[in-house]
């Protein structure tokens, strides 16, 4: 998940986010009109973090005032051609903009280095040039010991300036960035710039307000740009690494792979779409709502169409609920669903019983989970039924992290490890009952069609989780399938077609307008894999 902070209400770059909808963004009328140097916005969005992880872990919000320095700063000191920055932990970010500010508005050369590794040659460099250089020591509490023995050390007559703050954490590195802008707003102005250089403010300018996007793109011929987006799919299977350290024999079999698996695609006819919900076709924002207009008039066109739809998901009544608005009636009858990670198959139409088989396995996973102090320290049972139990995070935690912690809590009673999978899905875990599999709804609906045969319709399967430990592996497991984010390892399943920095149901719905009547057959569907080559 990527997230922005957008100091402009309806700036270009939120406009194309838009269609990002893996990136969540938060767009803000921040004051830029009267911040030249930008340092306003840069508190801002400081301020806005520190918020925002105070929320998430329940601290309280701070209040920064604008301190003054804590020494009077010499003119001398700031008219050098060097300065060597210092700093580490909280003090960082406010020694990084002073660093980025001297560099950018030429008031001197900055170098940035922590204070562990200033002996490695920085110091060195500094007795070669100490007339011309002014070390800037901004100090923590936390790194506030390594920082004064470091100036202890330094010759006498090294020029130094101290910004220290007394504040912790986040309270202190924003202390220290106002510190910093009334650092900068001290130098001296220069003196030895001639006439004959001050066009090159209006170069800046002109250069700000360029728009690039006026200007035609540079592309490669086509057979190239299939292969690099061929390359690219190939990458989401082996990794980067592995992609990077192949040499060119291993490469090109994987390249072929890839060709096998695409040709089988092309000659099957498509009779059906089975999709996973959360991450394909409902997006985090959308997760107490439903999906977009946009992802309900796309699935029905693929209903009036003449093809049938499955869904399979983790959530029970409520797929229902957000189903039925986004599809029309009369088309309820042809779209399955699997609720419960696929541990039933029925039809949009059909009323889901509220009491469904106990399953007393499903009990003794909800009790030990809840026993767990470090389970409920980091996430939150949402639902604990009689198929399945379903984990939230409630704490940002690595990828996999709740996943681990659930398999390793469950391992301490055996009988009951045996006897359920653990599936994970962004920031969900599901412990699911023996034989619950989101794989049913696609044998529900092969059956129906008879497609056993390659010449009959196949149906086609969609999820955002193919990995082995995603709750998408099983429903991805055959020929047909399509990742919209994860996918396996495994060359003849689970591709993700889309184009670079596409995922979720913004990937989903360019998979549905890949959907295409065979030509003079308008009866008979194909995927377009040429169509998502060329994109």
């Amino acid at each position: 998940m990527l997230g922005t902070i957008i100091g402009r209400v309806g700036s270009p770059l939120g406009t194309q986010m838009r269609d990002c909808r893996h990136a969540q963004r938060i767009e803000l009328d921040l004051p830029v009109a009267t911040d030249p140097l930008g340092f306003n916005s840069l508190v801002a969005t400081v301020a806005l973090l520190n918020r925002a992880y105070a929320t998430v872990f329940g601290r309280e919000e701070i209040e920064a005032d604008v301190p003054a320095p804590s020494k009077m700063i010499e003119s001398r000191e700031l008219d050098r051609q060097v300065f060597d920055v210092l700093a580490a932990g909280w003090s960082s970010p406010a020694a990084t903009h002073f660093a980025s500010e001297c560099n950018e508005a030429a008031l001197g050369a900055a170098l940035l280095t922590d204070y562990r590794n200033f002996a490695h040659g920085a110091y060195h460099a500094l007795t070669q040039r100490i007339d011309k250089t002014t070390v800037v020591a901004f100090i923590s509490p936390e790194c506030r010991d390594v920082a004064l023995k470091t100036l202890e050390l330094l010759p006498e007559n090294v020029a130094r300036i101290v910004v220290e703050t007394t504040k912790e954490g986040s309270e202190g590195a924003i202390e220290l960035l106002l510190l910093a802008s009334e650092l900068i707003g001290r130098f001296p102005l220069r003196t030895d710039v001639t006439s004959d250089q001050l066009p090159v403010t209006t170069a800046t300018r002109e250069l700000y307000k360029l728009d690039i996007s006026r200007y035609p793109a540079v592309t490669a011929p086509d057979a190239t740009r299939r292969r690099e987006r061929i390359d690219h799919w190939i990458v989401r299977k082996v990794g980067g690494a592995a992609w990077g350290g192949a040499n060119e024999d291993a490469q090109d079999q994987w390249r072929a792979g890839y060709e096998g698996w695409a040709s089988i695609q092309r000659g099957v006819n498509v009779g059906a779409i089975v999709f996973d919900y959360d991450g394909t076709i409902c997006e985090p924002d959308e997760r107490f709502t439903r999906p977009s207009d946009a992802m309900g008039a796309a699935l029905t066109r693929i209903l009036e169409m003449g093809l049938t739809l499955g869904v399979a998901s983790g959530r029970g009544h409520l797929l229902f609920e957000a189903l039925r608005p986004l599809l029309p009636e009369k088309h309820w009858e042809r779209v399955a669903v699997g609720p419960y990670n696929g541990a039933m198959v029925m039809t949009l139409a059909d009323t889901l019983s509220e009491q469904v088989r106990p399953v007393e396995l499903m009990r003794d996973a909800a009790r030990l989970l809840n026993a767990s102090s470090l389970i409920k320290a980091v996430a939150n049972i949402s639902y604990a039924g009689d198929m399945q139990v379903t984990l939230v995070e409630t704490k940002p935690l690595p990828v996999g992290t709740l996943r681990r912690m659930t398999l390793e809590l469950l391992t301490t009673e055996p009988e009951l490890f045996d006897a359920v999978t653990v599936q994970a899905t962004g920031l969900t875990v599901d412990v699911i009952a023996g034989g619950a599999s989101k794989r049913r709804v696609v044998d529900h609906l092969a059956a129906q069609m008879q497609s056993d045969s390659p010449e009959m319709p196949q149906v086609f399967a969609i999820g955002d989780q193919g990995s082995i430990e995603g709750n998408d592996f099983s429903l991805l497991s055959h020929s047909h399938s399509l990742s919209v984010h994860r996918v396996s390892s495994l060359f003849d399943r689970c591709w993700n077609l889309s184009r670079p920095g596409r995922r979720g149901s913004v990937a989903f719905i360019d998979y549905l307008n890949a959907i295409v009547p065979r030509e003079l057959e308008g009866s008979v569907f194909a995927l377009d894999i040429d169509s998502l080559e060329s994109a």
